[in-house]
């Protein structure tokens, strides 16, 4: 298969070792500083993959590195943030501040689509994790894709991935603050109609809210309408929207059904993204806070995880069990220790100056 090692070696697949030595030193001549830099370093990397195709050992090749079309401008421009950032975290550590400006540099990329953009997230979201980049990073990169803490569900990215992303931002360097929620348009009562008068009201939110209509794009909203209550739910929370949320719900949506494609609770979705009045909605609709995701990890968890006091009471409140050991084997109390989140461990012992306000 054809890739990017063959591709900056200038060759097809071969298994001729002294072809491709010899394509070696040809791509090597071109350069303007032999033996230093970027450009050399990705060189000796497809050498190395070269040879290894040729002894029948070639590595499985991570997606960025698969060509399906080198004429495409969107998959070159893609691969080359990822090789950059790729060289930044594995080669040159004492320059990841200028991460940043690579970041700003995709982002702003005129030959790159949504989907070219969730890919990208996608992937260096996963490079970051296996490579466990630096806070200040993480954090440019989310401030610069304005992702607030919150991979897009549409990514790729692996539970683990979105939970060790979750506590690797640095909030308070993001300058995040709440939420801002749209204004109630409409009254609980006309939420529990029909499913026409429901989808109705839905074209309204869409069509004659201008919120709304500055907030979604037309292709967002002809994919919310036809989903199906429970990933119509899904889809509300993570885009932390409470009239949605609270109008599938009303719509018959599994309170306590799972993100699509993933082994992760919609209770343990809101919780992780910070979703407060989503999360009291859920629980007041009868969602399960002992259900856990795939790695054991409670909503309770993921609340403790994000350091987030008001969603803790909101989970004690409704009777979670702060001493209760997850699958993986530690309770909310023993997370909130490891993290040093001191304030949570008093709280949830009942000790924190706060706990009157917050606990009945």
């Amino acid at each position: 298969m054809n890739n990017r090692y063959w591709q900056l070696l200038g060759l097809q697949p071969t298994r001729d070792c002294a072809f491709i030595n010899a394509a070696f030193l040809e791509q090597i001549s071109r350069l303007d500083h032999p033996e230093t830099g970027q450009e050399f370093r990705r060189l000796q990397d497809a050498r190395e993959y070269a040879l290894l195709y040729a002894a029948d050992q070639a590595p499985e090749l991570e997606e960025p590195y698969l060509i399906r079309d080198p004429d495409d401008a969107e998959q070159r421009a893609l691969f080359r943030v990822y090789d950059d950032v790729a060289d930044l975290l594995l080669n040159r550590p004492a320059e990841q501040d200028s991460s940043a400006a690579l970041f700003q540099q995709a982002a702003k990329n005129p030959v790159v689509s949504e989907a070219g953009r969730i890919r990208l997230i996608a992937w260096l979201a996963t490079l970051m994790y296996r490579h466990q980049a630096p806070a200040t990073m993480v954090s440019a990169f989310d401030r610069t894709f304005t992702l607030r803490g919150r991979l897009p569900m549409e990514a790729t990215c692996s539970e683990s991935l979105r939970f060790w992303y979750l506590q690797t931002v640095d909030f308070k360097a993001l300058h995040i603050g709440a939420p801002v929620w749209p204004n109630k348009w409409v009254t609980m009562a006309t939420i529990a109609a029909t499913a026409c008068a429901t989808f109705f009201l839905l074209s309204m939110v869409f069509d004659g809210n201008e919120g709304y209509q500055s907030r979604y794009s037309s292709q967002e909203v002809n994919q919310y309408l036809n989903m199906e209550s429970t990933p119509q739910l899904a889809w509300a929370i993570n885009h932390g929207d409470l009239e949605l949320t609270v109008m599938a719900l009303e719509g018959g949506a599994d309170v306590n059904g799972l993100v699509p494609g993933e082994d992760m609770p919609l209770l343990v979705l809101a919780a992780n993204q910070g979703h407060h009045r989503i999360v009291s909605q859920m629980l007041a609709h009868g969602a399960d806070f002992e259900q856990g995701d795939r790695f054991g990890f409670l909503a309770i968890h993921h609340a403790v995880a994000n350091n987030d006091e008001e969603m803790l009471a909101l989970f004690l409140r409704a009777g979670a069990d702060p001493f209760r050991k997850g699958d993986m084997g530690f309770s909310a109390v023993d997370m909130a220790h490891n993290f040093r989140h001191h304030h949570l461990v008093e709280l949830m012992n009942g000790k924190s100056p706060t706990a009157k306000a917050l606990l009945p």
